[in-house]
């Protein structure tokens, strides 16, 4: 196999349609997820809304670096769903030498974590959220460039085994709403008749804070977001903090996240999470036991569904 190295200016260069800010236009706007999952859709923006000249506008089979998140994959191949549509100019455009290089295994190139890595190491700034590459950083990159049909032939592969993986995980979202519903009307029916009580007077805030000792380790948690439990951070040594704050996390301690919460990071420790910690960004409520007694009413039909009385404690029950 032909693969010799070659560098992104060999194969791309810089393409950009700038387009004046009309004020009185709309924009219809797109975003570049990170880690290499693609573009998106944002909402609609009126050009008097704006603070920017111009806008860059898309076109199918362009590759788009995100300057600010490239180093982490912000980085995509406009497909027809996006043509036509806008971008800020944080986001340069790039066209493709189809005579040498396919648009879909350049995509595939850059879609990869290596790739990624050696553009941060090209990304310049101060602090890691404040990286930025500039395109001809970008256009800097070796990469592997075999014949062209061996090209197709790697495009292909690579394109048949993500159509699997999008439909295997297609299955798999389908069975967890299925499940949660089946969850939720089982819960409804559990709770039916059970009084109403505050969050305050049920499982009150319980705060424990940690004295943080610089020879000391703190092994940390953190709450998945979708009711997907708790997880352990890697431990943290008490010489490598400063100005965080931590917090004992004990068994049966409802944990959540007090910026994801409302996307459904908390769940209940258990024992394997008794005597972690998580930032004060992690709550924990305690419930009280006197209030926490039910009725024999509801006591009976939470027996008919024993799951929900254990609820999601880790990784392992999610």
């Amino acid at each position: 196999m032909d693969q010799d190295q070659v560098l992104l200016s060999d194969i791309l260069r810089l393409d950009i349609d700038a387009q004046e800010i009309d004020p009185a236009a709309t924009y219809e706007m797109s975003g570049v997820y990170g880690f290499g999952r693609g573009l998106f859709h944002r909402q609609p923006l009126k050009g008097s809304e704006t603070t920017y000249k111009r806008f860059h506008r898309l076109a199918e089979g362009q590759v788009v670096l995100s300057q600010l998140k490239g180093w982490e994959g912000g980085i995509a191949v406009v497909d027809r769903a996006h043509a036509g549509r806008f971008l800020s100019t944080q986001f340069p455009t790039f066209a493709c030498n189809e005579d040498r290089a396919l648009i879909g295994y350049v995509g595939w190139f850059l879609r990869f974590s290596p790739t990624w890595k050696e553009l941060r190491l090209k990304s310049r700034g101060m602090g890691a959220r404040r990286d930025t590459i500039s395109p001809d950083k970008f256009l800097s990159l070796s990469i592997p460039l075999p014949l062209l049909n061996e090209q197709r032939g790697i495009v292909q592969r690579l394109d048949d085994v993500s159509a699997l993986v999008d439909k295997r995980r297609s299955a798999i979202e389908t069975s967890e709403r299925e499940a949660q519903s089946m969850l939720l009307k089982a819960f409804l029916r559990a709770i039916d008749g059970a009084p109403l009580r505050p969050m305050a007077e049920v499982a009150p805030l319980v705060r424990r804070p940690v004295e943080v000792e610089p020879a000391e380790s703190y092994p940390e948690l953190g709450a998945r977001s979708f009711g997907r439990g708790l997880f352990h951070k890697p431990t943290l040594q008490g010489s490598d903090l400063t100005w965080q704050k931590l917090f004992r996390i004990e068994e049966g301690d409802l944990v959540f996240s007090n910026i994801k919460a409302w996307e459904g990071a908390f769940a209940v420790a258990g024992s394997n999470d008794h005597g972690r910690v998580g930032s004060h960004r992690y709550l924990t409520c305690v419930p009280v036991a006197e209030v926490m007694k039910w009725s024999g009413k509801f006591r009976q039909r939470a027996k008919m569904y024993p799951a929900l009385t254990t609820g999601y404690r880790n990784d392992d029950e999610t």
